[in-house]
């Protein structure tokens, strides 16, 4: 007797478990009612900021990036000094799905001094920080955050970080969608229609030493300040956005991991057909590789490196006297 009415209890147990696992199924059918996940819920917050928070943060030097779509990489027809199986500049259809501010200039050694509560050389305050590694470059984006949200400077949601390589293009090339680089088109029209194309077709695929800090802009080469009032020219190295130096001047770390051909990872399933109409989302690249990108050329690059679409790759924990980077402040990444 025992025996039975334990087994029925069992039994018993067993069926309530059931149903009220079915009910609670029941219960979860998403409604107009639910509350929206949390990722969708910050990113309303980041196209929610008000205007006096917009202008704290352009205020301490960044520039406010609306997102958008564009062509990604360069055609086989631009020029390069790369074999045909060192070329790693696929185009690619890429959507920034949200918008970013990205610093108008490179970390410069004040700010890096500033944040990171080191010494440097008042001579070179307003020099970009270079000879910095990967490494070093995310844990400042990191203490920055930290300082920024204590000074109530950002909102919670929003962090200091990298660029991906996608956004870093994306500012570079200024919403230009032809061309190597992002600076404004020619605006002298002579009226001659055929001259004037020939021009701006010349324009836009040439990097002038009076708009880019490369190997030939001085007789020695050497690192632009972020101080423009010491420039030869007013306007040197400011692209359509009003950024500086995304062509040239410090070559500049990326949030991604180098992958040969860009969208590797994210073309590898589809078809060639596919792959051809597809369209990537903010993508990134891998999660695992020794290498890191670096992209915008520097002092010493030619112009052929210092073109939107040039990619390099270096050792996460490399340092050198050309690599800098830059900060963007946005949602975090991964």
């Amino acid at each position: 007797m025992n025996a039975l009415l334990k087994k029925l209890s069992i039994i018993s147990f067993i069926w309530i478990t059931f149903f009220l696992i079915s009910c609670s199924d029941e219960e979860q059918v998403p409604s107009s009612d639910l509350e929206l996940p949390h990722l969708y819920r910050i990113t309303e917050q980041l196209k929610s900021l008000n205007l006096e928070q917009k202008k704290k943060i352009e205020g301490i030097g960044f520039v406010l990036i609306e997102g958008g779509e564009f062509t990604m990489g360069s055609p086989d027809s631009e020029v390069r000094f790369r074999g045909p199986n060192e070329r790693d500049e696929n185009q690619s259809r890429v959507k920034i799905s949200e918008d970013f501010f990205i610093g108008k200039f490179e970390v410069s050694n004040e700010e890096w001094g500033f944040i990171m509560n080191v010494k440097y050389d008042p001579k070179l305050a307003k020099y970009p920080k270079t000879s910095i590694t990967h490494t070093l470059s995310m844990l400042y984006c990191k203490t920055m955050t930290k300082e920024l949200r204590k000074i109530d400077l950002i909102p919670p949601h929003l962090v200091c970080r990298l660029p991906t390589e996608a956004e870093w293009e994306y500012a570079c090339r200024a919403g230009n969608t032809k061309g190597v680089h992002g600076f404004k088109l020619l605006e002298e029209d002579t009226g001659d229609a055929m001259e004037d194309r020939s021009k701006e077709k010349k324009f836009m695929n040439s990097i002038s030493a009076n708009d880019v800090n490369f190997n030939i802009t001085h007789g020695k080469p050497k690192l632009m300040s972020n101080n423009i009032n010491n420039y030869s020219f007013p306007q040197f190295s400011k692209n359509r956005w009003d950024i500086y130096h995304m062509h040239g001047n410090a070559k500049e770390w990326c949030y991604d991991v180098y992958e040969k051909g860009f969208g590797t990872n994210a073309l590898a399933h589809m078809s060639q057909e596919e792959r051809e109409i597809a369209i990537l989302t903010d993508p990134i690249g891998g999660l695992y590789g020794r290498y890191r990108v670096v992209k915008g050329g520097g002092f010493l690059s030619s112009a052929s490196d210092c073109r939107a679409a040039a990619r390099e790759k270096f050792d996460a924990y490399k340092e050198s006297y050309e690599i800098g980077f830059r900060v963007v402040i946005g949602l975090p990444l991964r």
